[in-house]
Formats: structure tokens, C-alpha cells, sequence
């Protein structure tokens, strides 16, 4: 059986600060108009940095000290903001993607994609962009209680291939009916690297993402677009079997 790949979405496949970014700026008027809070929009790097981030350690970033409550309401209103610029045909993904997706699934590859997002989110973007042609299933963190990605990999591993069946978002028609004899993490944070070294996977580093240079220091390829994913990965897997040889 071929390879599974396990992705990163927001940074790696989404081009997520066309549709973040704005949802940043209601929530900070919402907090300021309507709260009465006194909150300064972040500067674009910063809110970049909070892409794969999980809801709780981005509020925790942005405004530790604003109440648990305070919290989940502007939550939602980040999250209903970005729910419905997605339907209104507002988010985009890089450059390249569909086209490095069609080449992965030709060459046989199982792709998945496990992502610090909503049970919502993941089923709005699956819709949206008919992600089913690619993928066999989207896991998000809100269904493992928002867990680091790198206990959710390893509970999706060992749980192969129950797990499939019980994921929130899947494509029953890809479901694999064997264990993959090995598997490679592609992301732009530090959270997919340490997911793929919790399951001893590779891991490919993607520069043009969110994450900082110092994040990906430990990848096992460096790539600067979609379109170089691809022979990186075949390249990196084919050094991996040759190494366990």
C-alpha cells in the first residue's frame, strides 16, 4: 500500500489570512464597540502566528486576560465571520494545490488532512471545496477535545483504520482497508513537526506557509510552494526506505 500523507491545512494547503485577517478586525471592533473592551488590531505578522495555533492558545496570546466567557463569545464571532466569507466565495487556496493533489492521488498516495480547527470549519471547507476528490478524511481538533495535533496523530495511528469511520469529515470511498507501511507529515508550524517526530514520520517544512524559519529548523525538506511538494515527498520517502534497509 502507498504512503499516507498527513497535512496540515490553514498554511499548507489554505491561504487562510484573506478570510482571518478581516475576521481579526470584526472581532476587534465587536470587542471595543460593543464590549467596551480597549483592544489594538495586531499587526498581520502577529495574527499569522496565531494560524494552527488552537482556539484556546490563540486567545491566550491575543488577550489572556479577557474572561472564559468573553472568550467564547468573541470565538464565535471570529469563527461565524469566517464561516460565511468561506460560503461567500471569499477564501482561496495557494496557488498550485489542486493541481499537486490531482498528481499525489494519480501516484496512489492516501492523503488526510489534520488540522487545529472546528468540527464546523472542517466540514465548510470540505464542502466548499469539494474536498472529497483528494482526501479520505479531515480530523479536527475540537472532536479529540482540542489535544496537541501530536496525541491526535497518534491516536489516529493506532486506532487505523477505526478511526476513519468515526472522523466527523471523511470520504467513505477512500477509506483505506489496510495499515500503510509508512507515513509523512507536510505543514508550516512548529505542531506539525512535532507530530511527525511523536510517530517517527518524516516531515516536510512549508516556507511559504505561516510558520517561522526557526519551526521548520528540524524538516526533512524545506518547500517554497505546492508545486514542489511532490518530489519532495517522493524524494523523502524513497531516503527513508532506503535508510531502513
Amino acid at each position: 500500500m502507498k504512503p499516507m500523507l498527513i497535512f496540515d491545512y490553514d498554511g499548507t494547503l489554505h491561504e487562510t489570512m484573506y478570510i482571518y485577517r478581516p475576521a481579526i478586525e470584526k472581532v476587534v471592533r465587536y470587542l471595543n464597540e460593543e464590549r467596551r473592551y480597549a483592544v489594538k488590531m495586531p499587526s498581520d505578522r502577529r495574527i499569522s502566528s496565531w494560524l494552527g495555533m488552537s482556539t484556546a492558545d490563540m486567545w491566550q496570546d491575543f488577550m489572556p486576560a479577557l474572561p472564559a466567557e468573553e472568550k467564547e463569545k468573541a470565538g464565535k464571532v471570529v469563527g461565524g465571520y469566517m464561516q460565511q466569507a468561506l460560503l461567500e466565495g471569499k477564501a482561496r487556496w495557494y496557488r498550485g494545490v489542486p493541481e499537486m493533489l490531482d498528481e499525489l492521488c494519480k501516484k496512489g498516495y492516501i492523503l488526510i488532512i489534520l488540522s487545529n480547527c472546528s468540527v464546523s470549519y472542517a466540514k465548510a471547507q470540505w464542502s466548499v471545496f469539494k474536498m472529497d476528490r483528494w482526501f479520505s478524511a479531515f480530523f479536527d481538533c475540537e472532536s479529540y477535545g482540542g489535544i496537541p495535533k501530536e496525541q491526535i496523530l497518534e491516536i489516529i495511528l493506532a486506532g487505523f483504520p477505526g478511526e476513519f469511520r468515526r472522523a466527523q469529515v471523511k470520504n467513505d470511498r477512500f477509506v483505506p482497508d489496510g495499515v500503510p507501511e509508512k507515513y509523512l507529515v507536510i505543514g508550516d508550524r512548529d505542531s506539525d513537526a512535532a507530530a511527525a517526530k511523536r510517530v517517527g514520520a518524516p516531515f516536510i517544512g512549508c516556507a511559504y506557509g505561516y510558520g517561522t524559519e526557526e519551526e521548520l529548523r528540524n524538516a526533512d525538506i524545506i518547500v517554497r510552494s505546492p508545486a514542489e511538494i511532490v518530489p519532495a515527498a517522493e524524494m523523502v520517502l524513497k531516503k527513508r526506505h532506503t535508510i531502513n534497509c
